[in-house]
């Protein structure tokens, strides 16, 4: 895809945001405290906030390839901590195109 489609597409992005809530950027530069934290592979068929129904608040996400999870890995924890942080509860991972299956409970 060329390089300008796609910020053709990020400026109709916005715009579309903007008509349906413009006040949607402001809201979004409050912050985030998402409880639930998504650690799935990087596959890029579905979004991680389509499996389940939530919008841009809704998740902390974490991709890497095959869905690794590696206590030496400083962006795994990086991640963890950060849901630590925001009163994380439930480490989610998603085992097929259109399945999740929760992990841990409670972190």
């Amino acid at each position: 895809m060329d390089i300008e489609k796609i910020l053709d597409n990020n400026l109709s992005w916005v715009a579309q945001k903007k008509a349906g809530n413009p006040s949607f950027f402001s809201e979004l530069a409050e912050g985030q405290k998402p409880e639930i934290l998504y650690m799935g592979c990087s596959d890029s068929r579905v979004r991680a906030e389509d499996l389940m129904g939530l919008g841009p608040e809704g998740l902390f996400v974490h991709r890497n390839l095959a869905n690794q999870v590696i206590s030496t890995d400083n962006h795994v924890n990086a991640a963890v901590q950060r849901t630590l942080h925001v009163n994380g509860r439930a480490m989610l991972s998603k085992t097929r195109a259109h399945q999740i299956s929760i992990k841990e409970h409670i972190l």
